[in-house]
This record gives C-alpha cells, sequence and structure tokens, in this order.
C-alpha cells in the first residue's frame, strides 16, 4: 500500500523544480539581461524591538558586481500583532555603466508593515517612503510591496509584486514581480531563492531585467 504524499508538499516541490528549471533556461540562454542578486540579513529580537541589518549585492550575468547597498535599522513590533513600523539608513553603490565609476548614493527610509493570516496563507503589504540623495538624483520615492506567502511542511512559497512610483518627478518609475521559495534550516538559519522580474518604466524604452536572487537570514 502506498503512502499519500501531502498535496501541500507535492505542489511546493513541483514548483521548487520548476522555478529552477526557469533559472537555468535564462542562465544557459546567455541573455544579456540576466542578473544575479545575493543577499544576508542579520536579524536580533530584543523586546519590541527588532534589529536588522542587510547587505545586498547585484551581478551582471552573475560575474560582474555593479550594485551594492548596505541597509541598518530597526523594526518596532510592539503595538500590535499586524502592524510594524520602521526606520532604516540605506548607503548604495551602483556602476552607471560597465566600466564606469561606482557612485554612491545615501537613502534613508521609513516603513509601515501590515500583515494578517487567512487559512495557511500570510498576506504583507509594506509601504516606504524612501529618500534617494547622490551625485545624480535627490528623489523622493513611495513603495509599495504586496506579499503572499504559504508555509508547507517542507518550504515556504511566496508572491510579490512592488511597484515605485518617484514622488519627486509624479512618475511611476518601476516594479519589481517576485516568486520564490524559501526554507528553515534550524533554529536561526533560513535560506531564500527566487526568480524577479524588474523594469524599468520611466525611460523613453521599457528595460525589463531577469534576476535570479539568493537571500541568506540569520537571526538571533
Amino acid at each position: 500500500m502506498q503512502d499519500k504524499q501531502d498535496p501541500c508538499m507535492k505542489n511546493s516541490c513541483r514548483f521548487s523544480t520548476a522555478l529552477g528549471i526557469f533559472f537555468l533556461s535564462i542562465q544557459l540562454s546567455g541573455a544579456s539581461k540576466f542578473r544575479t542578486w545575493q543577499d544576508l540579513e542579520f536579524i536580533k529580537d530584543s523586546g519590541p524591538w527588532t534589529m536588522q541589518v542587510q547587505q545586498e549585492a547585484w551581478f551582471n550575468k552573475g560575474k560582474n558586481l555593479y550594485y551594492e547597498h548596505t541597509d541598518i535599522g530597526a523594526w518596532y513590533v510592539g503595538i500590535t500583532n499586524w502592524l510594524e513600523l520602521g526606520a532604516f539608513y540605506r548607503y548604495f553603490m551602483v556602476e552607471p555603466e560597465p566600466g564606469k565609476i561606482f557612485i554612491s548614493f545615501q537613502s534613508p527610509h521609513l516603513d509601515a508593515r501590515l500583515r494578517f493570516k487567512h487559512g495557511k496563507f500570510l498576506y504583507q503589504h509594506r509601504s516606504r517612503i524612501q529618500y534617494y540623495s547622490g551625485q545624480l538624483i535627490k528623489d523622493w520615492v513611495w513603495r509599495n510591496e504586496f506579499l503572499i506567502s504559504l508555509k508547507t511542511p517542507v518550504v515556504e512559497l511566496f508572491a510579490s509584486a512592488e511597484p515605485f512610483y518617484n514622488i519627486t518627478t509624479d512618475k511611476l518609475t518601476e516594479n519589481y514581480l517576485t516568486a520564490g521559495v524559501g526554507k528553515k534550516i534550524g533554529d536561526h538559519f533560513r535560506g531564500w531563492i527566487y526568480y524577479r522580474n524588474q523594469r524599468y518604466l520611466h525611460r523613453k524604452v521599457d528595460r525589463e531585467f531577469h534576476n535570479l536572487g539568493l537571500l541568506f537570514t540569520l537571526s538571533f
């Protein structure tokens, strides 16, 4: 007699396999708009506060570094179980064109995150007001991330959309569409792999990039 497989487990395995095949097909095709993102987070809970440090780097075709940032701040989670407020400072460097000197920006931001559960699903909405200050721009940007996730006995699946609205220029400038899978390993470590479609909307011709992301989170 065969054991029945948990439907959630079966679907999560199918999703993970499909995601891996998609990543591999993009990379093997040598697509000029393929990039990889690597992200490391450290999280420390202290009473009603959650301290967070993030280091992120982006690579063209998985090889050449063209962007990196460090983000430091904290979430206040002591108001209710469905609302979190955060304040962060971000410093980042970007290569404007291949072979050019990196330029730096400062980008403090204030975040508010709403979260609630319905059945097995978790819904989150993060609203962010971010100020970009650097050699090329001084803009206020409003970012809204809408995320849905599902925990299974094996992994956690998620999908999200995040439009960027430039308050200074009164234009919708960028959009992220993301889908991925994560797994908790032990009590303090979690790893994620995801695909992100990144589209720039503020130029004469829209630019689109395919990104393979790896995120590792260490909490203590």
